[in-house]
């Protein structure tokens, strides 16, 4: 059901309330089968260790970067960093269109786990404290206030290490992205 508004276009009301039907960007990018996420998960990472999820941006792309939602059993330091140059690549994982029907391939390729070096620093925090569990969004809360439009033709890195002094802590990566055409 629809109604037609003063701009002579039809918005879209809920079936069962009737209510007019509100979706905000990133929801939009979901329906429009062109948002992503990924889950990078590790256990059992060392006291000092780190965790590392890779993204490769290809030439061409117009990527925007929501958040990525980082958890860890123990104290941790997360960052996110563009232009890191890979020694040796990881595992490669896929990632999944959140429009389940969909069945469309993103552009950006992930790995876990590569070795990399250098790169720019655009967005961290620390989680929990040690010996506690905790959780953070990086990148954008809410995928209004720090969203990025990532470079293109590099290798994005989420860097998760370890603070603590002894214990082994297990670390969760999911970032959120979707596509558009380049602008």
């Amino acid at each position: 059901m629809s109604i037609f508004s003063v701009f002579g276009r039809f918005l879209p009301m809920e079936k069962v309330t009737g209510a007019l039907g509100v979706t905000d960007s990133n929801h939009a990018q979901v329906h429009a089968k062109k948002a992503f996420s990924v889950a990078g998960i590790k256990e059992t990472i060392a006291a000092g260790g780190t965790f590392i999820l890779s993204l490769d941006i290809p030439a061409g792309s117009y990527v925007h970067f929501q958040a990525a939602k980082i958890t860890a059993t123990g104290h941790a330091k997360v960052e996110i960093l563009e232009d890191v140059t890979v020694g040796t690549p990881g595992t490669g994982i896929l990632p999944k269109n959140r429009h389940r029907l969909s069945g469309g391939a993103s552009l950006v390729t992930c790995r876990t786990d590569d070795t990399i070096s250098s790169g720019t620093l655009l967005d961290g925090d620390i989680v929990g404290a040690p010996g506690a569990a905790g959780k953070a969004t990086v990148g954008g809360n809410t995928g209004d206030d720090a969203e990025w439009v990532l470079d293109t033709a590099i290798t994005m890195a989420i860097r998760v290490t370890s603070k603590e002094a002894t214990d082994a802590i297990d670390v969760s990566i999911r970032p959120f992205w979707y596509e558009e055409d380049a602008a």
